[in-house]
């Protein structure tokens, strides 16, 4: 096996991003940002002889997939955090026969889901609703610790997969240690167009802070006895004296106007005791995509809201619908 001479800095082309760290940075970009938004460098001088050594970049495309792929994921997560349902409220009605008002709604509704109720008539209500989220886990990994591996490309030195194990079975474990909050303020608007029929608007102002650590480790192959030609590149695999430490840190904050959604909804009535309705939900991309605050297109939601009453003040409630993403077919969602 030969080794190509770069006579500069032996290179991991780990493939982090496309862009360097810039004053005004979106959040997408602060994990593909770190170690100079270049890759990883190591030290190219060998410390025992102190000669310059290196090799071309060669890792696979599954690296950077990975480490996209991670990007990518968290911000999917970030974008479809839920908004709170509009809230419902203690209603009177007023009785003609006996001259006053009669409690005729007792039930605030849901925090999340949606009532099946409607307003009625020239009604028109206005809320405000605050929520934080702070991630713990991501797809059932502890979001302090995740873990990306980068692999040398063997077919570019060796083409050979049966060849002896060299210094390509290398590797450098990087560890992602992430911090998210989001806190969204939802501003929401609803007038009754008629006594089953609802009208609604909702305007979410979405702040997210993120900041992200990684420590990268270099992971020595285990040398071959029965290969002569093996080698241990612990001497010159080595962040001493490299442009790049082992850990790296990027982080950032972002606030503004998330996804507006507009939305009808037409009550049906009772049935066997259950309040129906159905609704019609269109969500714009409103939202800053490139700083975790909206989706990046718009959705339509079509749904059935269901209520069960449990005397006066307890309900169970169900929704149900399915989420046509007008851009992405693949991002479709039931819920």
């Amino acid at each position: 096996m030969n080794k190509q001479l770069t006579g500069g800095a032996f290179s991991l082309a780990l493939i982090l991003g496309f862009c360097n760290l810039a004053l005004a940075q979106d959040l997408v970009d602060l994990i593909p940002s770190l170690y100079g938004g270049d890759g990883i460098t190591l030290s190219g001088v060998d410390a025992v002889t102190g000669a310059t050594i290196g090799h071309a970049p060669h890792f696979t495309q599954e690296t950077q997939s990975a480490v996209n792929q991670l990007n990518t994921q968290i911000g999917k997560e970030i974008r479809a955090l839920p908004i709170s349902s509009t809230p419902g409220g203690v209603s009177y009605r007023f009785d003609s026969e006996l001259g006053t008002y009669s409690l005729t709604r007792r039930n605030l509704g849901p925090v999340l889901g949606q009532s099946s109720h409607t307003l009625g008539a020239g009604n028109w209500s206005f809320a405000v609703t605050a929520t934080r989220f702070e991630y713990d886990e991501f797809d059932g990994d502890d979001i302090s610790s995740l873990i990306v591996d980068a692999l040398h490309q063997f077919d570019v030195i060796n083409p050979d997969p049966n060849a002896p194990e060299r210094f390509e079975k290398d590797i450098i474990k990087i560890n992602f240690d992430l911090d998210i909050e989001v806190e969204t303020y939802s501003f929401y608007f609803a007038y009754g167009v008629q006594d089953n029929l609802d009208l609604s608007l909702v305007v979410p102002i979405v702040s997210v802070d993120m900041s992200v650590n990684s420590r990268a480790d270099i992971i020595f192959h285990e040398l071959d006895p029965n290969d002569p030609g093996d080698e241990d590149s612990s001497s010159f695999h080595t962040f001493t004296g490299a442009p790049d430490g082992p850990t790296d840190s990027a982080s950032g904050d972002d606030t503004g106007i998330g996804d507006v959604i507009l939305a009808a909804k037409y009550h049906y009535g009772d049935w066997n005791n259950i309040d129906l309705a159905a609704a019609l939900v269109v969500k714009l991309e409103t939202g800053d995509e490139h700083n975790f605050r909206g989706t990046g297109s718009t959705t339509v939601q079509p749904a059935v809201y269901a209520e069960y009453e449990i005397g006066d003040f307890w309900g169970v409630h169900g929704n149900l619908g399915y989420e046509w993403d007008t851009d992405d077919s693949i991002e479709n969602t039931l819920r």
